[in-house]
């Protein structure tokens, strides 16, 4: 049974990373609620990239739940987003490896992709991660502002990610 906004016992699990409720939910006949999306569109998938929950995700794609991986919300942020924006590139490789590549350079609603959360909360290591998974050119792709990832890393201090976007041949 889903709550009022939408979430089910597999959103809960993929969010606290609990690969093994992801087994038992499927096992107890509950297969479907592992790639179904709560009010705002997000599949189990997103919650458990955005938390860094590898296990899970390698969970989801082994159950039946592949095209999940790669799923938009209604925002259009997919689990690739949610990951680069808090830093997993464990994730991001995860992702890649289960056929989600083409979500790494996806575009958000906004425009922005990946590599903008990436560059926006700080997180060098998924810039390089998306680079070398085959996302280079969104390191460069301006937003529906126009904004590079450049932009978005310069504005929140992030020397870092400005370096690695530069080192990468991204545009300023």
């Amino acid at each position: 049974a889903a709550a009022a906004d939408g979430r089910t016992p597999a959103h809960a699990a993929a969010t606290n990373g609990h690969p093994d409720c992801l087994r038992a939910l499927h096992a107890l006949g509950a297969a479907a609620s592992l790639s179904v999306a709560d009010a705002d569109g997000a599949t189990p998938a997103l919650y458990a990239a955005g938390g860094g929950h590898v296990d899970c995700l390698r969970v989801l794609h082994a159950l039946g739940a592949a095209a999940s991986l790669s799923a938009a919300a209604a925002n259009g942020i997919t689990p690739a987003y949610a990951a680069a924006s808090n830093g997993h590139v464990d994730c991001l490789r995860a992702l890649h490896a289960l056929g989600a590549a083409a979500s790494l350079s996806a575009a958000a609603a906004d425009g922005r992709t990946p590599a903008h959360a990436a560059a926006t909360n700080g997180h060098p290591d998924c810039l390089r991660a998306l680079h070398a998974l085959g996302a280079a050119a969104s390191l460069s792709v301006a937003d529906a502002d126009g904004a590079t990832p450049a932009l978005y890393a310069a504005g929140g201090g992030h020397v870092d990610c400005l370096r690695v976007l530069h080192a990468l041949g991204a545009a300023a």
